[in-house]
């Protein structure tokens, strides 16, 4: 089964940095479009460098969606309280310095958290 990805950022470098994270992970596909659809399945939303409504995010999420923010700025207890509760369990937060491991390992702690 594949996973569709959505990239939002304006940071070349991340872009560059997840696409290949993306494209090394047998099992995820990226969307190359401007704007994340609704099969949309992980989006990676670069927060230093894009503004998003969050509740677009939200929508998002409720539609099934996961979100993982990529921060240099905020620490994941911030970015946890511009969702709710019920919605914190469907967001992952990486660093731009991440690691291909990191970037793994998050993605699959945000899927057993919603499978357990």
């Amino acid at each position: 089964m594949w996973v569709n990805c959505k990239i939002i950022s304006e940071n070349t470098l991340i872009h560059y940095k997840l696409k290949e994270f993306i494209d090394k992970t047998h099992f995820l596909t990226l969307s190359e479009e401007k704007t994340p659809k609704e099969d949309d399945h992980i989006i990676f939303w670069d927060n230093d460098s894009m503004n998003i409504d969050t509740p677009y995010l939200k929508g998002c999420m409720d539609k099934g969606s996961i979100v993982i923010v990529i921060s240099s700025i905020f620490p994941k207890n911030i970015i946890s309280n511009f969702f709710e509760e019920d919605q914190r369990l469907k967001i992952g937060v990486l660093t731009k310095n991440m690691y291909y491991n990191q970037f793994l390992e998050e993605i699959s702690r945000v899927i057993d958290n919603l499978n357990s």
